[in-house]
């Protein structure tokens, strides 16, 4: 409050508690306002006395679209606007223009309802349009869920909107509308009922988009044992970026060390919508790695690891063994990345019983905590999955290893299967999207070995088919240095490269 400062991530809160400490609803009328560093912020950037201004992605597209709605801006105006990291603007876009329904929303509606109609004329009348309005969204939800096609993970699937489901978004609808209309013309004075309203209206819009389906891509995806939610986001996000961003004529600046594949920023400048400029209206510029990876890096793409397979002991196996392997060759100082937590607590739990003379340590879901211990403990392993693959920044020998375990190809989602039947063939949409899309990752990934012109660090792909059917375009995309398959070489890499000091650091 005020003053004082707290860093969620050093705090021992649920993610479920984390997601709900947010600024997404604060209103004015609230009573911390006046000493809210929130709304001091926004009261001082809008004073016209910023020079500039740092905000992340999903704050500028809110700024856009609620001047696009007629609402008021949240960022001041301003001369250019720079977009660094750009290539998360992608995935950002996608939460700012999509929307979600969870089958949740209606009951908190009701229940506020209830409370508020308590005592009251037109409580008989209220409490029936509720009764009927939770028993439409459950039939919804159940309909949804008995016709769903298909399944893209474990926690989400594809929304077939079949007559049933267009009746259940429909008959909801109307009965909302009659909800509205109640509180109306109701006690206008009254505050409750006009938050009511408020939210009854966003309830309302969301139904309206859903029933106009077939401009959107739309899955229903699970968030717990009884909760899911129905998803959509416009299935021409980049004309609407192309509208609310590219077009108005004000200039913009992307940077990142991964927008381009190769030096070809045809990929996501498709994604973002950039593409339908003119290309007079575009200038784009690929500059090499200012590191010199020739002589402080060394690639390691071995030749014999059995296809990438979690469900194959002899892979799962292959794995371990290679990556204890390493361990030793390096003398620790080592970042495994993982696409699957399921693979990585396989392999924790094999090295737990092998690694000795190294500290080892698993990265959860959101626990940061493990990198703290790993930068602390001078020359251990950590084992993480892509949370640790960018935006981490483990500079000095402390990171000298860094192991690909599986090339980070796009996993299956409501996106890409649209994308995909965009395509006329499986290989087009493999070359165009899915390759590219890996490409990148790697390169975010790889890109945490070497943070400092003094850094030394040996990167390592055990999958077969870095060394294999993408080898070419791996090495294309990766700036240039040795690449090995024998593994002897990683430990003559590292012995010819690192003080004595590296060898002893253990706490």
């Amino acid at each position: 409050m005020g003053t004082v400062s707290l860093d969620l991530d050093g705090q021992p809160l649920t993610d479920y508690v984390k997601e709900r400490i947010c600024v997404e609803n604060c209103r004015n009328t609230c009573e911390f306002s006046s000493v809210c560093r929130y709304r001091t912020f926004l009261r001082k950037s809008n004073q016209g006395k910023v020079d500039f201004q740092i905000a992340n992605h999903n704050l500028v597209l809110a700024d856009i679209l609620s001047r696009k709605g007629s609402r008021n801006r949240l960022l001041p105006e301003h001369g250019i606007l720079i977009f660094d990291e750009a290539h998360k603007l992608p995935e950002a876009a996608r939460q700012m223009y999509g929307l979600s329904f969870e089958n949740v929303e209606l009951e908190l509606v009701a229940a506020s309802i209830i409370r508020a109609v308590a005592g009251r004329p037109e409580k008989r009348g209220t409490l029936s349009l509720c009764e009927e309005m939770l028993e439409l969204n459950t039939a919804l939800f159940e309909n949804l869920k008995k016709f769903a096609g298909v399944r893209y993970d474990n926690s989400s699937m594809e929304v077939i909107f079949t007559p049933s489901v267009q009746l259940s978004l429909k008959a909801l609808s109307a009965v909302i509308k009659s909800l509205l209309v109640l509180f109306y013309t109701a006690d206008r004075g009254n505050a409750a009922y006009k938050r009511i309203s408020g939210r009854l209206e966003q309830k309302q819009e969301k139904l309206t988009v859903l029933r106009d389906y077939e401009d959107f891509i739309c899955w229903l995806e699970y968030t717990g044992a009884a909760s899911c939610r129905l998803c959509a986001l416009p299935k021409h996000l980049d004309l609407l970026l192309h509208e609310d961003l590219w077009s108005n004529g004000k200039p913009y600046l992307l940077t990142s060390a991964t927008l381009s594949v190769g030096g070809d920023f045809s990929r996501y400048m498709h994604q973002t919508g950039i593409d339908l400029l003119n290309r007079k209206q575009i200038l784009n510029v690929s500059k090499a790695s200012p590191f010199d990876y020739w002589n402080h890096a060394l690639l390691y793409l071995p030749e014999d690891m059995p296809f990438p397979n979690v469900r194959k002991t002899a892979y799962r196996k292959a794995v371990a063994d290679r990556l204890s392997e390493l361990i030793q060759q390096s003398h620790g100082h080592t970042l495994a990345l993982f696409t699957s937590y399921r693979m990585m607590e396989i392999v924790h739990q094999e090295l737990a019983g092998r690694i000795e003379d190294f500290p080892l340590f698993s990265m959860g879901k959101g626990k940061l905590e493990a990198i703290w211990e790993f930068r602390k403990s001078g020359n251990g392993v950590l084992l993480a999955s892509d949370s640790a693959g960018e935006g981490i920044d483990l500079a000095g020998d402390i990171l000298s290893s860094l192991v690909v375990v599986k090339l980070p190809f796009p996993a299956p989602d409501p996106v890409l299967e649209y994308e995909k039947s965009l395509h006329e063939d499986f290989h087009e949409y493999l070359a165009e999207a899915i390759v590219p899309a890996m490409l990148m990752k790697l390169r975010q990934w790889i890109g945490r070995g070497i943070r400092r012109e003094t850094d030394i660090c040996v990167f390592s792909i055990l999958d077969c088919r870095a060394s294999g059917r993408y080898k070419n375009d791996i090495l294309a995309a990766l700036p240039d240095m040795p690449v090995t398959e024998r593994i002897e070489d990683v430990g003559i890499f590292i012995r010819g490269n690192k003080p004595e000091s590296y060898f002893g650091d253990k706490e």
